[in-house]
């Protein structure tokens, strides 16, 4: 059950991503490996995401897809 539940959500998290971003697949891709992890591992209580790079490309609307992704 907790298997069939992560997919979903990974998938759900891949089309906010999708939607909200055009390209970026190698980022995106390393987040959704990131959040694959952390949902099997689930031993850190308050994660952290560094997103790192010059102004403009994207880094805080990567971030608030992924948090779109957790509160759907």
């Amino acid at each position: 059950m907790r298997a069939a539940r992560s997919k979903k959500d990974l998938r759900q998290a891949q089309e906010i991503l999708d939607t909200d971003h055009y390209g970026l697949e190698r980022v995106k891709d390393r987040i959704l490996e990131y959040l694959a992890v952390q949902s099997r591992v689930n031993k850190i209580k308050g994660p952290i995401l560094c997103l790192v790079g010059p102004p403009g490309v994207g880094k805080t609307s990567l971030g608030q897809s992924i948090a779109k992704s957790h509160r759907a």
